[in-house]
């Protein structure tokens, strides 16, 4: 039997981030839509929420509406200071695979003019959404979600695998790929001793690049070779 209160039967408040991609802002209002609301408000192949089990409220909504927790990682904004409850879940659903393309305007959540990272969802400070062209260094660490074309390059796709990514699905019109980790074996300290390995690898790249820059080149100094011996043949004494 359903958990939610059919008499308080209404879409979540939801954006349209791509042709193809719906965010439902905070998992927990899906707990006062049923089933038919939703699929009739969200028009777009797909539809995503995030969760933050330490905060979350009034019920698992997206479990309700058959959304499938497909990665885990860290909150790592600089707005949360309490590291023991930055743990974020992705909720991710095909829900009309037969879509036509919406219009769609890019919401972000609210951020400092300060801050260069203004390509966070709309719903909270610790997750980003963002297709080509990318400013790589802003996705390295850090949960996100990517549009990437159907076929990416090979050039992507080895960032994408250098860089903790993989493949949620494909649709129509793009593939979307997260990073993170698998939701049932995450935890918060395999992902800083992850990062804490990836920092030190980093590192060592460095240390060798700057030696072999440091290391002076000898040139040795050039080889001069002496004059060939005058050729006496046929000639006689005296003449």
């Amino acid at each position: 039997m359903p958990l939610w209160n059919l008499k308080d039967d209404y879409p979540p408040q939801m954006y349209v981030q791509f042709p193809d991609l719906t965010e439902i802002h905070y998992h927990y209002a899906l707990t006062s839509c049923s089933k038919k609301t939703l699929e009739e408000s969200v028009k777009t192949e797909f539809v995503f929420t995030l969760q933050s089990p330490v905060h979350s409220r009034g019920g698992h909504g997206a479990v309700l509406h058959d959304f499938k927790c497909v990665s885990s990682m860290r909150n790592w904004s600089k707005f949360h200071p309490d590291w023991d409850k930055r743990r974020l879940d992705l909720w991710w659903k095909r829900i009309h695979p037969e879509a036509e393309p919406q219009e769609s305007a890019r919401y972000r959540w609210r951020t400092l003019e300060s801050d260069p990272t203004q390509r966070h969802q709309a719903s909270g400070c610790g997750f980003r959404i963002a297709e080509p062209p990318l400013e790589t260094r802003m996705f390295t660490k850090f949960f996100s979600l990517l549009r990437m074309p159907l076929e990416p390059r090979p050039i992507q796709l080895r960032w994408l695998a250098n860089n903790n990514y993989r493949l949620i699905e494909r649709g129509n019109l793009a593939s979307y790929w997260v990073n993170g980790w698998n939701p049932l074996d995450y935890t918060m300290e395999n992902e800083i001793e992850y990062w804490r390995k990836v920092e030190e690898k980093r590192r060592e790249a460095r240390s060798k690049r700057a030696s072999k820059k440091s290391t002076p080149v000898i040139i040795p100094p050039p080889i001069i070779l002496p004059e060939p011996a005058p050729n006496y043949a046929g000639q006689v004494a005296g003449f």
